[in-house]
Parts: C-alpha cells; sequence; structure tokens
C-alpha cells in the first residue's frame, strides 16, 4: 500500500472512531460463487461511470433476529457525480445510486445513498455514512424493526477482483487528475458487504469493514474539501 495512501486512511479512521462507535452493524452479506457480478461502465468523452449489479447474495448477519429468507437477490445501480482524482496510487469518485437486497415481498435492507469510492488495483470500497457531511444513507426494511435503523446510517460495498485494475479514462485525466472528462474505468468484480445504523442496543465497536466504510467515506469529504480551497 502507498504510504501516502495508508497515512491519509489511517487519520480517516481515526477521526471518525468516535462517530462509528455510534453505530451497530445491522447486515452484512456476501455473493454467491465467485464470479464477477458488478460491472462498471465507463464514458470516457462525458467523464462518467455507472455501476451494476444483480446477484444472488447470502444475508450472513441481520439485526433483529428476523428470519432470513437466502438465497437473497442484491441490485445496486449506481452513477458518478463528479470526475475522479487520484490520493497517492488510489482512485477517488463520489456517486449517487440505489440498492436492495429481497427475495420476493422479504426486504432484508433497501436504500439511497450519496457516498464515495475509493481505491487502488484489484479492490475498491463504496461508502457513504450520513454523520459525514454532504453524504447521505437511507434505509427500510420490513425485516430488521425499525427501531434498529436510526441515525447515523452507513454503507460499504466492498468490490474484489477488480478486473482490469482500477485506473481512470478521459483526456482530462492526462492534463491532471480531477479535471473533466476524467472518470473511473471500466471493470468487472465480485462484491460483498456491510450496513450499520444506530440502535437502542449499539455496541462500542462496529466491526472492521464498517468502520473502513465510514473512514473512507470521510476521506472522501476531506478529498472534496481540498479540491474546493
Amino acid at each position: 500500500m502507498n504510504k501516502r495512501f495508508a497515512g491519509v486512511t489511517a487519520a480517516a479512521t481515526l477521526g471518525l472512531m468516535t462517530t462509528a462507535a455510534n453505530a451497530a452493524v445491522i447486515l452484512t452479506f456476501g455473493q454467491i460463487g465467485d464470479a464477477p457480478v458488478v460491472t462498471a461502465t465507463a464514458n470516457a468523452v462525458a467523464g462518467t461511470t455507472s455501476l451494476t449489479a444483480n446477484a444472488p447474495v447470502t444475508v450472513t448477519q441481520i439485526a433483529g433476529g428476523g428470519p432470513l429468507a437466502n438465497p437473497y437477490t442484491l441490485v445496486l445501480n449506481a452513477h458518478s457525480t463528479d470526475e475522479a482524482g487520484q490520493v497517492g496510487n488510489a482512485v477517488l469518485q463520489h456517486y449517487s445510486g440505489t440498492f436492495s437486497i429481497t427475495n420476493g415481498a422479504s426486504n432484508a435492507l433497501s436504500g439511497s445513498f450519496a457516498d464515495a469510492l475509493f481505491g487502488a488495483g484489484g479492490a475498491l470500497v463504496l461508502a457513504a455514512s450520513d454523520a459525514v457531511a454532504g453524504e447521505n444513507v437511507d434505509f427500510t426494511s420490513n425485516v430488521i424493526p425499525a427501531n434498529l435503523l436510526g441515525d447515523p446510517q452507513a454503507i460499504a460495498f466492498s468490490f474484489a477482483d477488480v478486473t482490469p485494475p482500477a485506473s481512470t479514462v478521459g483526456t482530462g485525466c492526462a492534463v491532471n487528475p480531477s479535471i473533466s472528462p476524467c472518470t473511473l474505468a471500466s471493470f468487472t468484480s465480485s462484491i460483498s458487504g456491510t450496513a450499520s445504523a444506530q440502535t437502542p442496543t449499539t455496541v462500542p465497536e462496529p466491526a472492521t469493514l464498517a468502520l473502513l466504510g465510514s473512514a473512507l467515506a470521510g476521506l472522501g469529504l476531506m478529498y472534496r474539501r481540498r479540491r474546493s480551497a
């Protein structure tokens, strides 16, 4: 890992430790099988990228002890909202979109988000926390009780085996990262994820992935502030 990337990520993690400690993991999931199920489609001329997934997943943890209806189907749709930039060797770009994890009438968790995608090489994280200014998350579920879906809410989608490795495309990238058109290049990957929310029995520390998701969301905020300065 690039030293600059490691240092900035560590700082963001420490800075958001208190916020993350106020939320508990409410759901985790992983895809069924190893085939790539996420498709990123870049438009280099416009400087935009769309992310889609429609795949069977297994919910491995859910708040409230409700009955599971595995396998569920994950549907994810997200679109870039700004140009891509770089932090060290890593790519950063902001996205908004929707997701659902359902099986017929069973809605394990669905929602909308505005967040940041961050990562390098074969691993990317699409993460959002509505505890971070400029980002938002909104959950609904008929499996998780409403009292376990309080704010702050956060979501993190982890993309593994990103093929080809994460990079950017567009004529703006050759001039300087963050100049349009410059966007995340097309890729395919596998997916897993974690969601967290405020609950009456919130634990002192969330699972590592949920914390990382919030940290990377915070890193996106720091990047936006740096760009606007």
